[in-house]
């Protein structure tokens, strides 16, 4: 005689009605959040303004990847939920620059700041960063771009937050003074970066000598080969 056992999968009994369901939903996305780099597009070290492309040029982004889970229901009833799986490659969510908004970047005027991913933008940001993910080169000079993995509630803290130093005139040397005062691109991405990575990375340029793309970006690129990478904090993912 065998006692009867609730755990002995031959002694169930079947029942009837019971609907078991799955159903695919969106869960939380993928968040990185990068400074970008890319040197003066020209062998001989000059440039045209009127081909921006080939400007030296600086600035932040946030990238991120959709995700999904599968949830499973016994009548109705929660029984399991899978791990995130991807939904889609990485795309742009916003771009970070600091330009002025006449077409000639190095005659002054006010400031264009997120660009969203605008590819009508000047500096085309959205494009450098679609780029960087497909593999490509974004300046024949150099480029560099150093990384961070962020949650949700960061990147809305970075997008409500992108102008955290108050950089108030457009200054083709960057000479920013104090809590306030003009930037270049270089400042700008570099502020944001070390306010945004919590004094991690200190690009920070000492202007004027080191205010310029170029400079930043051997300076990313150093800064990825000591790390051993190109994420700050081993990759982990910051809230």
């Amino acid at each position: 005689i065998v006692p009867c056992s609730t755990t002995d999968l031959r002694q169930r009994w079947r029942t009837s009605g019971v609907t078991v369901t799955t159903q695919t939903v969106a869960s939380t996305p993928l968040y990185e959040y990068w400074i970008v780099a890319r040197k003066i597009d020209a062998n001989d070290g000059s440039y045209s303004v009127l081909r921006l492309n080939e400007v030296g040029h600086a600035f932040t982004a946030i990238i991120r990847k959709k995700q999904k889970v599968t949830k499973t229901f016994n009548n109705g009833t929660l029984v399991s939920t899978s791990a995130p799986f991807d939904d889609g490659n990485w795309e742009v969510f916003h771009t970070y620059g600091y330009w002025p908004t006449t077409i000639l970047p190095l005659i002054g005027g006010s400031v264009k700041l997120d660009n969203g991913c605008d590819q009508s933008a000047q500096n085309n940001e959205c494009g450098n960063v679609k780029n960087i993910l497909a593999g490509n080169s974004i300046s024949l000079g150099g480029q560099a771009v150093r990384k961070s993995r962020i949650s949700e509630s960061r990147a809305n803290y970075i997008q409500a937050n992108q102008n955290t130093y108050n950089c108030n005139a457009y200054d083709v040397n960057g000479q920013f003074i104090g809590s306030n005062g003009p930037c270049n691109c270089v400042t700008y991405a570099a502020l944001q970066w070390y306010t945004f990575t919590a004094n991690q990375d200190n690009f920070i340029p000492l202007w004027p000598n080191t205010s310029s793309p170029n400079y930043l970006v051997d300076l990313i690129n150093s800064k990825n080969q000591s790390t051993g990478n190109q994420f700050i904090d081993n990759g982990n993912t910051w809230q």
